[in-house]
């Protein structure tokens, strides 16, 4: 099989990034989810920071460190062969993921279980998978040239 340069979406909040992260490298594809580093309260930590000077939300997504996150994201969506979303996350991955799929990525949600709340937007994707031997199923598929 052939490395994908993955990239994995989700929460600042969910640990499984780590692992999926290292399941993926550990095959031999290049993973990427160095966004998860600030750790789960980054975001609520950038707000703060932002209202304390006295910048709302919009303002606060012009000025540089939002730029900058966003800029250093959308670089590496951009590079990446495939988007993993992983479940649960929240609107942001939810939106990186559509940018991807936009941009001709192949785009994959791992849900760990049956959600309770069913959405037919997720047929925008182009897998939907359940646990990792799901993942490399989909990842070896046929649809992948050699």
């Amino acid at each position: 099989m052939r490395p994908k340069n993955i990239y994995i979406g989700g929460a600042l909040a969910n640990p499984d990034i780590v692992r999926l992260t290292k399941v993926l490298l550990d095959a031999g594809h290049v993973a990427f989810s160095e966004w998860y580093t600030p750790g789960k309260e980054a975001d609520v930590l950038w707000r703060d920071y932002e209202l304390a000077l006295g910048f709302d939300y919009r303002a606060a997504l012009a000025r540089p460190a939002a730029k900058n996150t966003f800029n250093f994201d959308r670089s590496h969506i951009d590079l990446c062969d495939v988007f993993i979303m992983v479940l649960p996350c929240g609107k942001s991955a939810h939106l990186e993921l559509g940018y991807a799929i936009g941009k001709g990525k192949t785009g994959i949600i791992y849900m760990p279980e049956q959600p309770d709340r069913w959405d037919v937007m997720y047929g925008f994707a182009n897998g939907i998978v359940y646990n990792d031997a799901e993942l490399f199923e989909f990842l070896e598929g046929p649809q992948w040239p050699e």
